[in-house]
């Protein structure tokens, strides 16, 4: 057994070295005027106190004895000496310390416990999607979707005909015949009528009678196209972590850990352009031309003129009118038609697209840490385990519709839409915890965090979000 002797307010003497090879257990240590002293076990001293000096006099189980004196301190192996003794006499200063045999330090008490705090960065990123625009209805907007009478065509004799200025129909009854090749009408000006160069057989002059309609019509070109864009954003912050060490070595020791983190980020898309519709207008001028003669053989004086034998007549069938004729043939010739069609842009209406999302990220980690010492002060540590996400997002789409590079949209589509998803994690980190005092420490990790994602809207517009990233943190933490 291995025994210490404590000094008490004084130095240890030379008069209580030991033998080399002690004879016989020793019992009494003696020296006249000798300090105070207590010897105990090694085994049973398991703390000293502060102010007492603490030295190895033997490494033997057995002390040789000698003869006592009336200042002589009995000491028994395993015996227990109240400390109020300790107190008497005067207070001497604390002894040197001897490098060949230097005082036992006893280790102090570490806690399993421990608990940090600080700051988390990680990103999330937000995939989004827009499908392909329902073409707008336009007609609203433009107003009819055609004008005008169109391309009437000509009289048949049998039928009348309205045009913009003027009409032609029915035929005329000459001589009793119905058909003749001539009929009556309506000229409404007289630039309506120009000289041809031709005459009848009968000398009159040939004019032509220029009737008019037309039409707009619309055409629709449509160009448009879905919307896929990513947006990420870092988000900043708090975390806390509460381990616990299930086993403690000399030089590495392995932890559970608890630990909840929080961030918030914010993605968008910006206003994007989804193709493009366009809306012609095609304007279509029709020209009827009738041969057109007076029995006067000049020009009507007035107008609106109405064309009828014996006055005037209008030619819609040239052959027919030859047959019947004397004399033939006649000069006449039947109508004719002629068109001319213009178009341009009416309006040109763009789909913009545009998205926000506001996501905030609640994660509880769930993880078990092997740590090891580096040095005295640093320690490094692997940590892997399941996270639970709850995933809190706030999700906008907006479609305005634009015409013609206005400001001001002429149609809007909206869509918002919040929820909440729940979805199991796993992460793996890399924990430097660095220890400041016994008890405070400062710690940096790194990790990546694996998460599924969470979709958010409709098939209209819709966003994924996806919380996988790399994370790293930096705290300071206490032990309790």
């Amino acid at each position: 057994m291995r025994w210490l002797l404590i000094c008490l307010n004084g130095d240890v003497s030379p008069a209580f070295r030991l033998p080399k090879k002690p004879e016989a257990p020793i019992s009494i240590l003696e020296r006249v005027h000798a300090p105070r002293l207590l010897a105990l076990p090694v085994s049973r001293a398991h703390r000293a106190p502060a102010s007492f000096s603490v030295k190895v006099i033997s490494h033997t189980d057995n002390m040789k004895s000698k003869p006592s004196s009336p200042h002589s301190l009995i000491l028994v192996a395993g015996t227990v000496i109240s400390t109020a003794s300790l107190h008497a006499g005067p207070t001497l200063p604390p002894p040197a310390v001897d490098a060949k045999n230097p005082p036992v330090q006893f280790a102090a008490d570490v806690s399993p416990w421990t608990f940090s705090a600080g700051a988390t960065v990680r990103s999330i990123d937000a995939d989004f999607h827009f499908a392909q625009p329902t073409p707008l209805s336009w007609q609203p907007l433009i107003g009819r979707a055609s004008r005008g009478r169109g391309d009437v065509g000509f009289s048949n004799g049998n039928s009348v005909v309205r045009y913009d200025d003027g009409i032609v129909g029915p035929s005329i009854n000459f001589g009793g015949v119905e058909n003749f090749g001539l009929s009556q009408g309506m000229i409404n000006s007289g630039s309506q009528l120009s000289g041809t160069g031709r005459t009848l057989a009968t000398g009159q002059p040939i004019y032509n009678a220029a009737f008019h309609s037309s039409t707009t019509s619309y055409s629709v070109d449509t160009h448009l196209h879905s919307l896929d864009a990513s947006d990420s954003d870092v988000g900043v912050g708090p975390y806390v972590n509460l381990s616990y060490a299930v086993f403690s070595g000399s030089e590495s020791s392995v932890a559970l850990n608890l630990g909840w983190s929080y961030v918030r980020t914010e993605h968008g898309t910006g206003p994007t352009a989804l193709g493009y519709q366009h809306v012609f207008r095609k304007d279509t001028a029709y020209t009827y031309n009738y041969d057109f003669f007076t029995a006067a053989g000049v020009a009507p004086a007035s107008y609106p003129h109405t064309v009828g034998l014996p006055n005037s007549a209008l030619v819609y069938d040239a052959a027919l009118y030859d047959a019947l004729a004397v004399p033939s043939p006649t000069g006449t010739r039947s109508p004719r038609k002629s068109s001319r069609a213009s178009s341009k842009v009416a309006a040109a209406f763009v789909p913009v697209a545009t998205s926000k999302l506001d996501v905030t990220l609640n994660e509880v980690v769930f993880s078990v840490e092997y740590r090891r010492k580096l040095g005295d002060r640093l320690h490094i540590g692997l940590a892997v385990g399941p996270t639970l996400n709850v995933i809190d997002s706030d999700f906008d789409a907006k479609l305005a519709w634009y015409a013609n590079g206005r400001s001001t949209p002429v149609a809007v589509e909206r869509r918002h839409e919040s929820s909440t998803d729940v979805k199991v994690g796993v992460m793996g980190q890399v924990n430097v915890v660095f220890d400041l005092t016994e008890k405070l420490f400062l710690e940096a990790h790194g990790s990546y965090r694996w998460v599924d994602s969470a979709d958010v809207g409709g098939s209209a517009a819709s966003v994924s979000i996806d919380p996988s990233s790399w994370e790293g943190g930096l705290g300071i933490g206490i032990r309790f």
